[in-house]
């Protein structure tokens, strides 16, 4: 039986476990042990060991030293830092998007991009601010808080603010907005009156599928 590796240790890595021990013997490493995968790699005669998935060294001699075969991540944050480059580098057979595959997910300005390039009339509103002076410039346009922060990076679903909800005023917009920047993060501001645009826009995107060359839109 050839062997898996699945890093990442949250719920969607549970269920891939689940269906990838029926059939490969499974392997993971975890920063701390996720009792569903743990359970799966024990029941397929594989192996785990507590660790950092992102210590690429640290993961190159396990696939080296257990003779790993194939790989899969799923973790947006794994795929960034270029874990599955790293597997195709050693040979491995992998299900994931290298670094720059999954940039959609990570970058949104380069998502933005995309948007803009292949359906401009979805684009939304935004400002890509990378400096305190410009930032200060454009929510001074402003008249109350009817925009929304988004910083640029992977924040776990927890980065995004909007306006009258997660923050009250323009000054605790900007306050908010100044902490990314100081996080060396680029912050979006997307007026109010498009914020339902950006969920169709998601929406929508699950609708096409793309080579990195190529794209498909289908019909759902």
């Amino acid at each position: 039986m050839e062997k898996c590796l699945l890093l990442g240790n949250g719920g969607r890595e549970a269920v891939i476990a689940e269906y990838v021990s029926e059939g490969y013997s499974l392997y993971s490493i975890m920063p701390y042990e996720n009792p569903s995968i743990s359970g799966y790699v024990k029941k397929s005669g594989g192996k785990f060991v507590i660790g950092n998935p992102f210590d690429k060294e640290f993961v190159k001699e396990f696939i080296q030293s257990e003779k790993i075969e194939n790989c899969i991540i799923s973790s947006d944050n794994l795929l960034q830092d270029g874990l599955i480059d790293l597997a195709r580098s050693l040979g491995l057979k992998t299900f994931g998007p290298t670094s720059k595959g999954s940039k959609i997910e990570w970058s949104k300005s380069y998502a933005l991009d995309i948007v803009e390039k292949f359906e401009p009339q979805m684009i939304i509103k935004n400002y890509n601010i990378t400096d305190e002076e410009t930032l200060k410039k454009i929510i001074d346009t402003y008249e109350g808080d009817n925009f929304v922060v988004k910083p640029e990076g992977l924040t776990g679903g927890k980065g995004v603010k909007v306006g009258g909800i997660h923050f009250k005023g323009k000054e605790e917009g900007y306050e908010y907005a100044k902490s990314c920047l100081e996080g060396s993060r680029k912050c979006y501001n997307t007026r109010q009156g498009r914020r339902k645009r950006i969920y169709s826009n998601r929406i929508n995107r699950r609708k096409k599928f793309s080579n990195n060359t190529n794209y498909i839109r289908l019909s759902l």
